[in-house]
């Protein structure tokens, strides 16, 4: 899961719930090598269009929350320059960041594969539509969505210029579920829980620190 450790099926231990957003049963298991409770079985061996598709069936009948304020937060923590160009990270269609950040004179854009905004240029739905390099990329309540978090944070990596920072806003229930998706009454099928030294690790593997506020 992260730590590229392998165990047979039947000596993993196994965290069984429902999925409260009509995905059935899950059923998830805990790395002994690095803590990560991975998984769920059903989502492991889905590709990423399976899971944009999955996504955006959800917000078809599910709305977030205005995020704006939290990614602004999160842009600001870069210390960002007008030069440019920066990366919002799953900017969703609930969110004024882009706009308001553009017309504060920053170069950002966005990418959002599930729930893209209409009517604007600068949101790319796919990653074979990103194609610059940046100065900088920034999330809110992104990374506890990731199922192969060491691929994600390298493939940040690849898209970042030299010295470039990600700045992430995280919500108390995101960090609730980093640490244990079965704790706060939130089961959903698509979050893993990066625990014991699973978040050290990714980081590690991945080449390049993050910060987190």
């Amino acid at each position: 899961p992260v730590c590229d450790r392998t165990e047979p099926h039947g000596a993993l231990t196994k965290h069984i719930d429902q999925c409260r957003f009509g995905g059935g049963k899950l059923e998830r298991y805990l790395c002994l090598g690095c803590g990560c409770i991975y998984g769920p079985a059903k989502y492991l061996d889905l590709g990423q269009d399976m899971i944009d598709a999955d996504y955006a069936l959800l917000y078809d009948s599910y709305a977030e929350g205005d995020s704006t304020a939290n990614e602004v937060r999160a842009f600001r923590s870069l210390g960002p320059g007008q030069g440019g160009p920066y990366l919002d990270w799953g900017c969703g269609r609930w969110s004024q960041t882009i706009p308001l950040l553009r017309a504060e004179g920053y170069d950002v854009w966005g990418y959002e594969p599930s729930s893209p905004p209409e009517g604007t240029d600068f949101v790319a739905a796919r990653r074979d539509g990103i194609s610059a390099v940046f100065n900088g990329l920034f999330s809110n309540n992104v990374i506890e969505h990731m199922l192969r978090p060491v691929e994600e944070f390298q493939y940040f990596h690849s898209i970042l210029a030299p010295g470039a920072r990600h700045g992430t806003c995280l919500s108390l229930l995101s960090l609730l579920l980093l640490a244990d998706p079965f704790s706060c009454g939130v089961p959903d099928r698509r979050l893993p829980a990066h625990t014991g030294r699973a978040k050290r690790i990714s980081g590690r593997r991945a080449r390049r620190g993050r910060r987190i506020h």
